[in-house]
């Protein structure tokens, strides 16, 4: 399944959520991203052109670094997922709820 969703036409929609929610997170957090080296306070664009770049050339990752959080969110280009290290109580809140809100869902890693 993960392989037909990454490789069909259905991938843009994966792609559109995935940058919706690494976007509305910026709106509450100071963002660093590892990217052809380590960019601070990347613009929307060059969130967009990477997560692109990533799903088309079916390669790369894109590491969103939530500096006073001291928090990582990972975009891997061959998994239908983000995933999210070490986020406080209260970020977890908020990008649990900005997932609900791109239609996708929160789970958390089991011990």
């Amino acid at each position: 399944m993960e392989y037909y969703l990454l490789n069909s036409d259905k991938h843009i929609g994966l792609k559109d959520r995935f940058v919706a929610v690494i976007l509305k997170l910026m709106c509450y957090y100071h963002v660093s991203i590892l990217w052809n080296g380590w960019v601070d306070l990347p613009s929307p664009k060059m969130i967009e052109e990477a997560v692109c770049e990533i799903m088309g050339k079916h390669s790369g990752t894109l590491n969103v670094l939530f500096v006073e959080e001291e928090a990582l969110l990972v975009f891997d280009w061959d998994c239908l997922n983000l995933s999210v290290y070490n986020p406080s109580d209260k970020a977890q809140s908020i990008m649990e709820r900005i997932a609900f809100s791109e239609g996708l869902f929160w789970r958390e890693a089991a011990d």
